[in-house]
């Protein structure tokens, strides 16, 4: 293996592109990085920060740093003139080897101790260690996911946070949907309490669960959330009723439409109106479509 290439090999628009995410094998470690031999190429790159979505984290002892002969997903960050390539690798790849030699009890324990993300907007984000705690969570999620453990699927959604956060709330459903092995009920099951929890950003995602479940025994918990008091949860209702919609009878249909008319013309938040009023639109083509099917009864 070359550790050095011609840096004319790594042209823009060509298959090393800063932003591209490469995988490889850890060949070296030190303070001032570790060394990457890249599995898809013949080339070295060196991963000198760990990056968690524009903030990062600096590597103070060596056992903070994966095994050499570690495999690990790294991005493409930069060229540089002697050929190398500057990579970047989230924290979440190291909390994710270091949650391996627990024992299933261990990780509940410590998925228990996590405090609740903060909301999107609020200022504790500015400090490193609110999105220390949520690369873990994610981490956790993605174990609960390998391990099959559907008893920590509620407490995960119940720390989650109001809004996105860079993108990364979304994710969180993945692992567990992979626990719960295709049994799309018992999912159901947990999410709906999850729909109307006490915290807001818990509500917010078990209510997209719900949409993308597209299970009729959610409906109660959807139309609830179109009045929750939190405008991004009334939001989601909206595109979770769009979704699950397309399989309700039709006097539930039309309960539906009844609520989300009156979503689209009273509530308060420009954003749910016209979420509402797109939700509208999709469902009332769905109605018709109904209506022509539905059979009728015998006179």
């Amino acid at each position: 293996m070359r550790d050095r290439i011609d840096p004319a090999e790594l042209a823009p628009g060509g298959q090393h592109e800063v932003g591209r995410v490469v995988h490889g094998v850890v060949v070296s470690r030190s303070l001032k990085g570790i060394g990457l031999a890249l599995e898809e190429v013949d080339v070295l790159g060196t991963i000198d920060s760990l990056f968690f979505r524009g903030s990062s984290q600096t590597v103070t002892t060596l056992a903070e740093l994966p095994e050499v002969g570690t495999r690990l997903e790294a991005t493409v960050q930069r060229r540089t003139g002697d050929g190398q390539l500057r990579l970047t690798v989230r924290p979440y790849y190291w909390r994710r080897l270091a949650l391996q030699p627990l024992s299933d009890p261990a990780l509940l324990a410590l998925l228990d101790s996590i405090e609740p993300l903060p909301d999107e907007d609020d200022r504790a984000w500015d400090a490193p260690g609110t999105f220390d705690r949520a690369e873990l969570l994610l981490a956790i999620a993605e174990e609960v996911g390998d391990r099959r453990l559907v008893e920590a699927i509620a407490p995960l959604y119940e720390r989650v946070a109001l809004g996105d956060v860079y993108e990364s709330m979304p994710t969180i459903r993945h692992g567990p949907e992979r626990a719960i092995e295709r049994d799309w009920e018992r999912l159901t099951a947990i999410m709906r309490p999850l729909a109307r929890h006490e915290r807001a950003g818990t509500r917010q995602w078990s209510v997209r669960e719900l949409g993308l479940l597209r299970d009729p025994s959610g409906l109660p918990e959807l139309i609830a959330a179109l009045v929750d008091p939190e405008e991004l949860v009334r939001y989601q209702a909206c595109s979770s009723l769009t979704m699950v919609g397309g399989i309700l009878a039709l006097s539930q249909l039309s309960e539906v439409l009844d609520r989300l008319n009156r979503a689209a013309s009273d509530d308060s938040s420009d954003l749910v109106r016209k979420a509402a009023r797109e939700a509208c639109d999709k469902l009332a083509s769905t109605e018709a479509t109904q209506a022509r099917i539905e059979p009728r009864p015998l006179e």
